[in-house]
């Protein structure tokens, strides 16, 4: 069955947006990583300080960079950033919770947990990012009420 070629062109934008997704990702990962080690090292804060600190970088980071690179939108940031911070909230809250409770439950160990964790969350992320956070809804197609 022949597929029409715009299939194969949003098979294509999709997979894309998909790699520098995961590019946006891993900046942001070493982002977090080198700011976290200079401030714990170099600069002797103490390390909850450091990780809030970093993570603060590398979350502030990974927003502009899907905005404007992974995602491309013209959106205002007034309704980008709110669902930016609360699907990163949510996915926060999920992954402190299942941290206390799954390696016990499975009998894994911490770094399994993050290990699963960190596979699914790039999964709901990329959706949740592509679907609602930075979604290039038309605000035309929306009919005003009568």
């Amino acid at each position: 069955m022949l597929q029409p070629e715009g299939t194969i062109f949003l098979m294509s934008e999709s997979a894309g947006t998909f790699a520098r997704f995961v590019a946006v990702g891993g900046a942001s990962a070493l982002i977090y990583a080198i700011v976290l080690m200079v401030l714990a090292e170099q600069f002797a804060f103490g390390p909850a300080y450091a990780a809030a600190v970093a993570y603060g970088i590398a979350i502030a980071f990974n927003y502009v960079a899907h905005c404007h690179w992974t995602y491309r939108t013209d959106q205002l940031h007034r309704s980008t950033g709110p669902r930016y911070l609360l699907l990163i909230a949510l996915l926060f809250v999920v992954n402190v919770s299942t941290t206390a409770v799954m390696p016990n439950l499975l009998n894994i160990s911490y770094g399994g947990v993050q290990l699963i964790l960190a596979a699914v969350f790039a999964i709901v992320t990329f959706a949740g990012q592509s679907r609602w956070v930075f979604s290039r809804r038309d605000s035309r197609s929306f009919k005003e009420p009568l």
